[in-house]
């Protein structure tokens, strides 16, 4: 049995995240960057979308149990002006995380705990679409342990 619940806690996230809809529109989930491997003259990736991030551990290991504190980054990308769009996909995956830990029973899991933390929207410069675009990095807290 592993005790690294990083990857099947980044799988759940991922699945819930492919149907987070705005405004009854569905938000494309990404786990990576879609333009990090685009040319310079490549057209950029239509936004808005997420990008399920870096996911990391800190586990507790006993001779019973092993249970770790799991962190999760969701980054929300928005080229619409103004932050409102990024604030309303913002909302909407806190609201499908929060406090609704994912079934990781399959991978040899439970999840205790999910946790929003932060997400503070800033303006970010994007050469490649000529403006300013809106990101947002929303941080979870997972609390998870082995089952036996």
């Amino acid at each position: 049995m592993s005790v690294v619940a990083d990857w099947p806690l980044q799988k759940a996230l991922y699945d819930v995240l492919k149907l987070v809809q705005v405004g009854g529109v569905p938000v494309p989930c990404y786990d990576e960057l879609p333009d990090a491997h685009l040319g310079a003259d490549e057209p950029p990736t239509p936004m808005p979308y997420t990008v399920v991030g870096e996911v990391f551990d800190d586990a507790t290991i006993t001779t019973t149990t092993t249970t770790a504190e799991v962190r999760a980054r969701i980054t929300v990308f928005s080229d619409a002006r103004g932050s409102k769009e990024a604030k309303e996909i913002k909302a909407a995956v806190a609201e499908a995380l929060h406090l609704q830990p994912p079934d990781l029973t399959a991978d040899g899991f439970r999840c205790l705990l999910g946790q929003y933390l932060r997400g503070p929207v800033r303006k970010q410069a994007d050469p490649r679409r000529g403006r300013s675009i809106r990101r947002c990095d929303l941080e979870f807290r997972y609390l998870i342990t082995a089952l036996p």
